[in-house]
């Protein structure tokens, strides 16, 4: 399998470091306070795994990787993590699978979900979940990097249920990106924002603290560029 978005990924890691510690903070929220060091962690769908790195710097535990792109894979391998590329290979049951911008590449969303249920979630297991949301901000950027669809709440809610886990949590993110990424799209300016570094360092450090004030005083309710869920079998 092979990815076609790398350049996105390298200029998020370069450009969106506060962005990024934001997710694993998010995804480390999802286990108790006392376990998270001693936690067995996977990041599904690790990409070229800057998140899995920057979850090991922040002390946040041990994790493992798995990336079915084998050239990924060796990537992540490269980092010093422990990695996988086929789902065949991993036989340890996680406390904590995260997964996130993954699950809109796969067209058959419902049948990965029940996969990750059987076969990697311990019984007291939790899955995080972080996608694009909004079905009205798809655009050439998506369409470019293999994205099938974007969520709303209740669309990815109803589908992680369906898949058999139970939400204990799901809620919009950067509030403020929305309107950013619809901007974008009007202005037909979307299909490069994501590998400019320039842009990205500029929203990372200005936009974004600003997006989750707005959040924390309710924004998120109604939309964000994102939407994170929790669930548990």
């Amino acid at each position: 399998m092979n990815y076609s978005g790398n350049s996105e990924l390298l200029a998020l890691e370069q450009g969106a470091p506060n962005y990024n510690r934001m997710l694993i903070r998010r995804f480390a929220q999802a286990l108790p306070i006392g376990k998270r060091r001693d936690a067995r962690v996977l990041d599904f769908g690790a990409g070229i795994g800057a998140l899995a790195k920057l979850w090991v710097d922040e002390g946040m535990g041990n994790i493992d990787c798995y990336e079915p792109d084998e050239a990924q894979c060796n990537e992540i391998a490269a980092r010093g993590l422990k990695a996988y590329s086929n789902l065949k290979d991993i036989d340890t049951k996680y406390d904590l699978v995260f997964s996130s911008n993954v699950l809109e590449h796969i067209e058959d969303d419902h049948k990965i979900l029940e996969e990750i249920r059987r076969e990697l979630l311990s019984d007291s297991g939790v899955l995080v979940i972080y996608v694009p949301a909004f079905q009205i901000l798809f655009s050439k950027m998506d369409l470019k990097v293999g994205h099938y669809r974007r969520y709303s709440r209740n669309h990815l809610m109803n589908i992680v249920k369906k898949s058999g886990y139970e939400v204990t949590f799901c809620e919009y993110v950067d509030s403020l990106g929305f309107f950013a990424a619809l901007l974008f799209r009007l202005l037909r300016l979307d299909s490069d924002m994501a590998t400019n570094t320039l842009v990205l360092r500029m929203y990372d450090k200005v936009i974004l603290p600003i997006s989750l004030l707005f959040d924390r005083l309710g924004a998120k309710r109604v939309f964000g560029k994102n939407v994170i869920l929790i669930a548990k079998k």
